[in-house]
């Protein structure tokens, strides 16, 4: 049997709070994710020690994992999907239903790495995506321990397999990140495996002797290498990069010396410490879907306060899952009954969010004129968006635009620039002033700005940089520029960069010849999405009218509006509040005027057609030439 390591477990307690710290407060933690990449070294280390231990067998090894692992995940998806159950959307609560039944077949990492896309369910939505670490061990426990004894059956040379496998893992992570492939690199086993294999490179060497003053030293250097990323490592455009060899070497020294260290043993082994280790994995499991029911029962992202009371209650419910269900089970059940009850129980607890995720989230749970709101959140937001061909993905060459994008026969042609929220504003142009006058050309998660640097893709500096050699070369009548303003950097003060390069955007078309300019303001935004506030509404009412407005916060939206108007009328273009348009002091418009469920978005803040019709209709009456020039 290995040796029981009570650094280690406080090195477990250091990996959770800098995640959990992450996840509540990101600005203070701003790369506090990578405690799960110590998760990941410690698991290599455990792992391979217990499996080169004199007693290993299969059945012993997956009997003890189930024990670990299936009691304490049975208890939080299915108190998941209860919540789910009253608070979710039908949308949302189908993908959970899905993380239910991924987690179940130990697949969520390639559950999350197949919906990565740019309409995908925002993180802060989905109440199981903590499990695509669990999914990288549980698929690393399957693997492992049939690797390591056939290179004790073959006697390789342990240390320099491990070493090769670390070696090629890390260089297919690298590859992978390096060629734009970052949903892989980030959630693939094989581009995981080397924070794994790395922690059992150091179960299979020799540990040789150190003084006590040494190892403490090497401990400090480690921990401090952890901890200056963790604080310091943010603002990364896609993770595992270079800092995530940072963590892991650091990871790797605090382990291998940790034992001999009297610092580390006082420190990261004293009591605390230990029993917030020992709770690190319930407490993990916890804390990620309190966020996330809280997020969506609150509408609005949570406030310090409110992220330390879920903090609070993750810690509470971790200590009693720990001691009422852990602690019990192990002590008083036989392992092979434990394992065998606690893997029948999650195939019961996966069939059932199979079944939910084949019914649509059970939409039937909620009254008859809810549904018909809700349904919007499968709502076809591409046909009538020209997606494909005018409305193009992020790296999606500008060559790409169809030839109905562009009218350049037209003199009086109006062309729509920017994002997806462009592109949804498109419909409700081409119904206004005639599909034979409107240009779109709009491409995802790029603001209609010429200059863009980091942290823009090359694919919006250079797609801005074509769009604009297109309207050089076919002047329009009107350029309108649009985009989910919120979505970008918001400082707008004068002499910011994005100030700046609106009003050199600007310059630029009035110089290209075009004769009209229209700024469209930003739109409301509803979080996490308006078919989710109008749940929440109504469980708070009970209402079988949904309601005309709703409450939102409008205190950041209003501080970026302030700034692009100031912008707009100093550069003397004509620009349209879309706040004003859609809110007043009652709130902000959650359906069209006299319908009953006619949603003026589909999601948090993309127009359907009918709130584009709404916000063409304010372009045209700001400019009544536009609807009768020809």
């Amino acid at each position: 049997m290995t040796i029981y390591r009570p650094d280690i477990d406080g090195l477990r307690a250091v990996a959770v709070f800098l995640v959990l710290g992450f996840h509540a407060f990101p600005e203070a933690f701003p790369a506090g994710f990578v405690g799960v990449d110590v998760f990941f070294v410690i698991s290599g280390f455990l792992i391979t020690g217990i499996i080169l231990a004199n007693d290993f067998s299969f059945a012993g090894f997956y009997a003890r994992r189930a024990r670990r692992l299936f009691p304490a995940l049975l208890l939080v998806t299915t108190t998941a999907l209860s919540f789910g159950w009253v608070f979710l959307t039908p949308s949302l609560f189908e993908a959970l239903g899905k993380q239910v039944a991924a987690a179940a077949l130990f697949l969520p990492n390639l559950l999350f790495w197949s919906e990565t896309g740019y309409f995908d369910l925002a993180a802060s939505t989905k109440p199981l995506l903590h499990l695509w670490s669990l999914g990288v061990e549980e698929q690393f426990y399957l693997v492992w321990p049939v690797l390591m004894l056939v290179g004790v059956r073959f006697r390789l040379r342990l240390e320099w397999m491990l070493l090769a496998i670390t070696l090629l893992s890390l260089l297919h992570c690298w590859s992978l990140s390096h060629f734009g492939h970052t949903s892989a690199a980030f959630y693939s086993p094989l581009a995981r495996a080397w924070e794994l294999s790395a922690g059992g490179l150091l179960a299979v060497m020799k540990t040789g002797s150190a003084k006590s003053a040494n190892s403490t030293i090497c401990v400090i250097v480690g921990v401090s290498m952890i901890a200056l990323v963790a604080f310091f490592g943010g603002g990364q455009a896609a993770w595992p990069n270079k800092f995530a060899l940072v963590i892991v070497v650091g990871s790797m020294l605090a382990i291998r010396y940790g034992a001999r260290s009297r610092l580390a043993m006082q420190t990261l082994g004293s009591g605390l410490m230990v029993f917030l280790g020992k709770i690190s994995y319930p407490l993990y499991l916890w804390h990620w879907p309190i966020l996330v029911f809280a997020y969506v029962k609150n509408g609005t992202p949570l406030s310090p306060w409110q992220a330390s009371v879920a903090l609070l209650a993750s810690i509470g419910l971790a200590i009693l899952t720990h001691l009422a269900v852990e602690v019990p089970l192990k002590k008083h059940l036989r392992l092979s009954p434990l394992a065998w009850g606690a893997a029948a129980s999650l195939a019961i607890v996966g069939l059932t969010g199979f079944s939910i995720g084949l019914s649509h989230g059970i939409p039937s749970r909620l009254p008859d004129a809810l549904q018909a709101a809700l349904a919007y959140e499968r709502y076809d937001f591409k046909t009538d968006a020209y997606n494909p061909g005018c409305w193009l993905g992020n790296e999606e060459d500008t060559s790409k635009l169809l030839p109905v994008c562009l009218k350049t026969n037209r003199s009086d042609a109006i062309v729509i620039w920017g994002d997806s929220h462009a592109a949804r504003l498109s419909p409700g142009l081409r119904e206004v002033f005639g599909s034979e006058r409107i240009s779109q050309l709009t491409r995802n998660g790029c603001a209609p700005l010429l200059g863009l640097g980091e942290p823009a893709s090359s694919g919006c500096r250079d797609g801005n940089a074509a769009v604009f050699e297109l309207i050089r070369k076919h002047p329009a009548q009107t350029v309108i520029l649009f985009g989910a303003w919120q979505n970008y950097p918001n400082d707008w003060k004068i002499g910011s960069a994005y100030a700046a390069m609106l009003e050199d955007t600007i310059a630029k078309i009035r110089a290209a010849g075009v004769a009209e300019i229209f700024v469209l303001g930003p739109a409301p935004r509803f979080d996490p999405s308006l078919p989710s506030r109008l749940l929440q509404s109504w469980l708070q009412h009970r209402s079988l009218m949904l309601p005309g407005r709703l409450q939102i916060d409008l205190s950041k939206t209003l501080a970026i509006e302030n700034g692009i108007e100031r912008v707009a009328r100093e550069s003397g273009t004509r620009y349209i509040s879309l706040i004003k348009l859609f809110c007043n002091d009652e709130g902000c418009l959650t359906k069209i005027p006299g319908s009953t469920s006619d949603l003026v978005t589909w999601d948090y803040g993309h127009l359907t057609t009918s709130g584009a019709i709404l916000a063409a209709q304010a372009i045209q009456k700001m400019d009544t030439a536009l609807s009768t020039a020809r």
